[in-house]
C-alpha cells in the first residue's frame, strides 16, 4: 500500500508542475496565481499546500528532484 500512496504522491507533484509550466507559455511567473495552478492540475488547494508553501517550492523542488 505504501508504494500506492508513494506513486499518487509523485503523480499529484507531477501535474502540479506541469500545470505550471502549461501556464509559464502564456504568462510570466509573476502572473501565475495557485489558482491557475489548481484549475488546472484539478489539484484541491488543501493538497497542494499539504505539498508545497507557494509556487517557488514547486518549482524548486522539480530542480532538485531533477538533480537528485
Amino acid at each position: 500500500m505504501v508504494c500506492g500512496k508513494v506513486k499518487q504522491i509523485k503523480d499529484t507533484k507531477d501535474r502540479l508542475f506541469l500545470s505550471l509550466i502549461s501556464l509559464m507559455k502564456d504568462k510570466s511567473y509573476e502572473e501565475i496565481k495557485i489558482k491557475g495552478i489548481l484549475e488546472i492540475s484539478q489539484v484541491s488547494r488543501r493538497t497542494f499546500y499539504r505539498h508545497f508553501t507557494n509556487k517557488q517550492e514547486l518549482l524548486n523542488n522539480r530542480a532538485t528532484t531533477q538533480v537528485a
